[in-house]
């Protein structure tokens, strides 16, 4: 295991664990594929907020159905491009992020992949301000396919449509560190793509919703579903913690 990856275990793995965030993962149904993930990933602790983190770490605060958790980072690095993150816990389930977008779930031997080759940078859309002005427009479409592990199963595929909200429109369940108001604010809306539904993966439309920092247009809090039975908010932390 590289050093920085043994380190930040061992900086936050006591923590986290002490806490009490991390239960036991659920029992892998054909019923339940996937819930695994998020229930490791996710579990509740009223008092998290008033945890201290090791100031070495960047942090994430993950939150599903008001249960929150910080997942901390561990690994940064460019890929095409664009920023891709990837954050751990203290039980080594890892949640990947590709310019803001969940990329990749893995937790107790399970994992997803979706593959968003044609997702458009947040920073192009600096390049179109008139259409940001125009809130409700129908920018753009894009198309992403899934892989999962254990039961491996793929081809399953997903149109995607994106749209600008007024910061009036957008309402966040668990901000916490940003103003509303001060986010530049976009809708997706997931929907099966048409012939793509896979065997065992009869998934619905669902919406995500991602603010962006106006001057550098990087998302600092989404709410994302990645698949129906994992739908939860991250936002960027440590960054404002140490200003």
């Amino acid at each position: 295991m590289p050093d920085r990856k043994r380190l930040l275990f061992e900086c936050t793995g006591l923590l986290l664990v002490s806490l009490g965030l991390l239960a036991g993962c659920a029992t892998r149904s054909a019923t339940t594929m996937g819930a695994n993930v998020v229930q490791r990933t996710f579990s509740a602790h009223a008092e998290i907020d008033q945890a201290p983190l090791n100031p070495a770490f960047t942090y994430v605060r993950v939150t599903r159905a008001g249960s929150p958790a910080f997942l901390a980072l561990g690994a940064n690095r460019l890929d095409g491009g664009l920023n891709r993150e990837t954050y751990y816990s203290a039980q080594r389930e890892t949640l990947e992020l590709l310019d803001g977008r969940v990329v990749s779930l893995e937790a107790d031997g399970e994992m997803f992949r979706w593959n968003t080759p044609s997702a458009p940078y947040w920073v192009s859309l600096e390049l179109e301000p008139g259409r940001l002005a125009n809130a409700g427009t129908r920018l753009l479409s894009y198309d992403r396919s899934i892989d999962l592990q254990a039961p491996y199963r793929y081809g399953y595929q997903e149109s995607i449509t994106l749209r600008a909200l007024p910061p009036s429109e957008a309402k966040p369940r668990y901000i916490k560190r940003h103003d509303r108001s001060e986010l530049v604010w976009f809708e997706e809306t997931v929907m099966p793509a048409a012939g793509g539904t896979a065997v065992g993966m009869p998934w619905g439309a669902r919406k995500n919703l991602f603010g962006l920092d106006p001057k550098t247009l990087r998302v600092v809090y989404s709410e994302q579903c990645p698949y129906p039975a994992a739908c939860f908010s991250i936002e960027q932390w440590q960054q404002l913690a140490q200003r």
